[in-house]
């Protein structure tokens, strides 16, 4: 998926949550969320050369950074912090849950992500989406007519 889809659909489940939570915590939620939604990819510390005219990166890409067991701890961590109280805990829980969606949408398309034992291991796939094309559109209408839902109840 590009980034703009991406972002997108954290803002599309951003917005959603300001349905069901008060302003000030869905305002930090969705912070967290939209922080998330391209953690997966800016966490692998990725670049571009012009020297060897390829892109680079510290972790290889769709490995540990978008396994959905580390950002599924995370959020299991985080939600006794929002339970009492503490201080950006909804942030952590978002940008948990902007991982989650982030790493879901790639599960969408071919190159898919790790989901068993092993991050660095073999992915798995829906391929249901090209990245680029006009089915990452009707992702993004689908988020934004789920988050109508939440709207209109």
């Amino acid at each position: 998926m590009t980034p703009i889809t991406h972002n997108l659909t954290a803002v599309a489940f951003a917005v959603g949550v300001f349905a069901v939570l008060p302003t000030y915590e869905a305002a930090e939620f969705g912070f967290g969320c939209l922080l998330g939604g391209r953690a997966p990819d800016w966490l692998e510390i990725a670049g571009y050369s012009r020297f060897i005219d390829r892109r680079w990166s510290l972790i290889p890409h769709r490995t540990i950074t978008h396994w959905p067991w580390l950002w599924m701890l995370l959020l299991v961590l985080s939600i006794p912090s929002v339970h009492y109280g503490g201080q950006g805990a909804l942030a952590v829980t978002g940008a948990a849950t902007g991982c989650l969606l982030h790493i879901g949408m790639d599960y969408l398309t071919p190159m898919g992500v790790p989901l068993g034992i092993n991050p660095f291991g073999e992915r798995s796939s829906l391929k249901w989406v090209r990245t680029g094309s006009i089915d990452e559109l009707l992702v993004n209408l689908t988020a934004f007519a789920v988050t109508g839902v939440f709207w209109l109840f």
